[in-house]
């Protein structure tokens, strides 16, 4: 599905030239200066390169025409080297599919975690640009319109502030409701909807956190999942059991009229857990599955009993928590960061010093780029990527050469750095 350029040229912007990245020991935080600040502090190479700046600069760098191999390697790595940042790593935005940045945003829309403007703006702009011909969004940038994809944007930029007679989301929303509307939208942007109050949790298939109380020598035991799974099922099964949702206000009121082919009190919502837009199933489900969920159901409904439900909420607390110091409250990705964050609000509230923490975090997830702000999978891939910048110097031969020398010894700095020098307190899993 092709991107609407046009489209996505018309919407306002920042002064990209005002924006500054600051990197300490890796942490990205991209800084929106005054025009004074601006002003007095020139961009660096880098952030041209990053903001699509640099292509247009009398600044960019200029090499003579290679005629060897060697010499066009020499000319890429002088001009690479220029992208190194201060602390000796090189970055780059680190994006993934169409549910990362939505669901970090909702997370501080529930918290009431502020979105300074210059970021309402730039988001606004990125998600503009990546809009399809159609007026949806897929998967990934690019890719054929989903129903969970254009949802999800819709109701974020409503949330920015978007008026829903923008020609923008105007548009999203005549795609949305031609997919059959918000309430195909598969399982993961259920749980965001029943957080915004957009949806309801009798239609989300049941999330048992109980297996976090089994024996762990269980083949099955979440301790034994992938730890992206498992530290994404740990704040969602918490937000499930205990049915977490915001508030009603009037903007999500419209909005949940909006997103819907049918009124939105009209809707039998236990009737569609497992309903999917065609354009959204991948695999259908499976026997064993379609059996299971009517009886967690039961047991979630009926049959779960109120000591039991605490011991759980304990054991959910205590694994996050143990998660949040392991990783000095980083996370492992953008997507837990944004859950646990709802979570914490629910369970400690807004003042909760926890939660305190992750919002002094989460801005070093997100990326300024040429198309606008969005959220990276991670904080980063610094060490990765300086590693492998390392190697492919050595591998060239040219890690011997003085021209590259301050480059590499900044790299390696970088990478000494970035090593663990302590054990953590509970460092199994």
């Amino acid at each position: 599905m092709a991107v609407d350029e046009k489209r996505s040229l018309s919407w306002p912007r920042t002064d990209l030239t005002r924006w500054r990245l600051t990197s300490t020991d890796g942490a990205h935080r991209w800084l929106y200066l005054s025009k004074e600040d601006s002003e007095q502090q020139s961009q660096s190479a880098a952030e041209r390169h990053f903001l699509g700046l640099q292509k247009h600069s009398q600044q960019a760098p200029t090499f003579p025409t290679p005629k060897t191999y060697p010499e066009s390697a020499i000319n890429g790595l002088l001009s690479y080297q220029g992208l190194q940042l201060n602390d000796g790593h090189w970055g780059c935005g680190f994006g993934g599919p169409s549910f990362i940045l939505p669901g970090l945003i909702f997370a501080l829309y529930v918290t009431k975690t502020p979105l300074l403007p210059e970021w309402k703006t730039e988001i606004r702009s990125y998600i503009a640009h990546h809009v399809n011909s159609d007026g949806g969004w897929g998967l990934f940038p690019g890719a054929t319109t989903t129903a969970w994809a254009t949802a999800l944007y819709y109701v974020l930029l409503r949330l920015l502030g978007v008026e829903a007679l923008d020609p923008l989301a105007a548009q999203a929303r005549k795609c949305l409701l031609a997919l059959g509307g918000a309430i195909g939208v598969p399982q993961w942007g259920k749980f965001w909807l029943c957080v915004l109050n957009l949806y309801q949790w009798e239609g989300v298939n049941p999330v048992p956190p109980e297996l976090w109380l089994l024996p762990e020598w269980l083949p099955f035991h979440p301790s034994r999942w992938w730890v992206q799974t498992r530290y994404i099922y740990c704040p969602i099964s918490y937000l499930y059991v205990n049915k977490c949702q915001m508030p009603l206000n009037p903007l999500l009121q419209t909005v949940r009229e909006e997103i819907y082919v049918q009124p939105f009190s009209s809707i039998r919502f236990e009737d569609h857990s497992s309903t999917v837009a065609a354009t959204d199933m991948k695999v259908m489900p499976s026997m064993i599955l379609k059996l299971t969920y009517p009886l967690l159901r039961i047991w979630d409904t009926y049959l779960r009993p109120t000591w039991l439900h605490r011991e759980v909420n304990d054991r959910l607390r205590d694994l996050i928590r143990q998660h949040d110091e392991n990783t000095a409250y980083n996370d492992m990705v953008s997507t837990d960061q944004g859950l646990i964050m709802a979570m914490l609000y629910f369970d400690e509230g807004e003042e909760s010093i926890n939660l305190a923490k992750h919002r002094e975090r989460f801005p070093k997830f997100l990326w300024q780029a040429a198309e606008g702000m969005t959220v990276s999978s991670t904080d980063g891939a610094q060490v990765w990527d300086t590693a492998l910048s390392v190697l492919a110097v050595v591998e060239a031969g040219l890690v011997q050469d003085a021209r590259f020398r301050e480059a590499m010894l900044k790299a390696l700095d970088f990478l000494e750095k970035q090593q663990l020098r302590e054990n953590l307190t509970d460092p199994y899993r």
